[in-house]
């Protein structure tokens, strides 16, 4: 798991009001599932701003790659 990568993950939850107590009482699937959620809707709206369309699909990936977590097979199109 990218350390660096992960700190910026915890930091994107608490600016986005994600309390860690609330977080810490979901099980671990869900709790990849909500840091994945939440960093790949933080994306799409930056992204938007600065007027790029990002695939879903490839943020995912992005995400679980830099996070660590199982990515079963999936591979991005975008290879930026």
């Amino acid at each position: 798991m990218n350390p660096n990568f992960t700190g910026i993950a915890l930091e994107v939850m608490a600016l986005a009001g994600e309390g860690q107590g609330a977080i810490q009482n979901l099980s671990v699937n869900t709790q990849h599932e909500s840091i994945i959620t939440l960093l790949v809707k933080e994306a799409i709206k930056t992204s938007a701003i600065e007027g790029e369309y990002l695939s879903r699909e490839d943020l995912v990936s992005s995400i679980q790659r830099n996070l660590g977590y199982a990515t079963h097979g999936q591979k991005s199109k975008d290879k930026r």
